[in-house]
C-alpha cells in the first residue's frame, strides 16, 4: 500500500533565511495570485474564450471594466 504522505524537497538559493514576516507577505501575495488566476481561468478557460485571446486586450479590458475584486 502506498503512503498517503506526499514530500517535496524545497531549496533556498539565497544567503540569508527569509524573515517570517516577509514569508508571510509571500504567502499573501500567492492567495491572491491564485483567485487571480481561478477567476480567469474559470470565466475565460472555455471554448467561448479562444475568440477573446485573439483579439488582443478582450480580457484585459472586460476585467478592468469589471473594477471588482474575484
Amino acid at each position: 500500500m502506498l503512503p498517503k504522505t506526499i514530500y517535496k524537497i524545497v531549496y533556498q538559493y539565497s544567503r540569508d533565511s527569509i524573515s517570517e514576516e516577509d514569508m508571510q507577505k509571500l504567502r499573501e501575495i500567492a492567495v491572491d495570485y491564485a483567485k487571480v488566476k481561478n477567476y480567469v481561468y474559470t470565466r475565460f478557460g472555455g471554448i467561448a474564450g479562444l475568440s477573446k485571446l485573439y483579439s488582443g486586450y478582450t480580457v484585459q479590458n472586460e476585467m478592468t471594466a469589471g473594477a471588482g475584486t474575484p
